[in-house]
């Protein structure tokens, strides 16, 4: 028996634009289980054996489709935000209810362009985004001045870099060297501008940071601001196996 909290189970059934409005609706009293107001965001829920309803009608969470993305860069992650790539996923030719149900798994910042998956399956994300799956992320970096064999093999090995205030050693990472200033890393960890700080740790600046893969998924000629609608099964078997 599997419970969610019911701010999970409500932004599941793409009935809402946001959090914000899912928030609104329980503290006003539009949200019930068994004809009984929940007004607490945090009540968990067995979906399986409770009906949840919303001003009066029965809501359930929307079929679960995939899309990949090439994000430009510029462009934010965030919802509710100028330039996101929110704006794109109101292009997509679907049910509205299924469109408000998309979300971003494993944000890129705005700087930093590429490969992201865009879904409405919670379990997908949780297992990309879950450290001890180790999902390799590929990234295209070009830097701004030629980098030596001693720097490769200091990034190869794990590089000291500041997170959260706090001095963390990055572990080992493949790097194949493209051109004196174009390099693609490999990473088996996320950790907040991270590329960016390991580079920065040795006097580089990062001048452009593109994903193009998220273990053997790949972005290929996915152009970019371009959406694919990708199966289940592409998605489990290119980037689990």
């Amino acid at each position: 028996m599997v419970k969610l909290r019911l701010y999970q189970f409500l932004l599941k059934t793409g009935a809402f634009r946001s959090k914000e409005d899912i928030i609104e609706a329980i503290y006003s009293e539009k949200i019930k289980i068994n004809n009984k107001p929940i007004k607490n965001p945090n009540f968990r829920i067995d979906p399986k054996r409770k009906n949840v309803y919303y001003n009066g009608k029965i809501i359930r969470p929307k079929r679960r489709v995939y899309f990949i993305l090439n994000k430009p860069k510029g462009m934010s992650c965030q919802k509710n935000e100028n330039n996101s790539v929110y704006d794109l996923i109101e292009k997509i030719d679907l049910d509205e209810e299924i469109k408000n149900s998309l979300f971003v798994v494993g944000r890129l910042d705005i700087n930093t362009s590429g490969l992201i998956v865009i879904t409405n399956d919670g379990s997908l994300a949780t297992r990309i985004l879950d450290p001890d799956k180790k999902i390799k992320k590929a990234y295209l970096v070009n830097i701004d001045k030629n980098i030596n064999e001693s720097d490769i093999d200091k990034l190869r090995n794990g590089v000291t870099i500041d997170l959260d205030n706090k001095k963390y050693k990055t572990k080992p990472t493949k790097i194949k060297l493209i051109k004196d200033k174009e390099l693609i890393i490999t990473i088996s960890e996320g950790k907040k501008r991270q590329i960016r700080k390991m580079f920065n740790s040795l006097s580089y600046e990062v001048i452009e940071l593109k994903r193009i893969s998220i273990g053997n998924l790949e972005l290929e000629q996915l152009k970019e601001s371009e959406i694919k609608e990708v199966t289940k099964e592409e998605i489990y078997e290119k980037i689990f196996k």
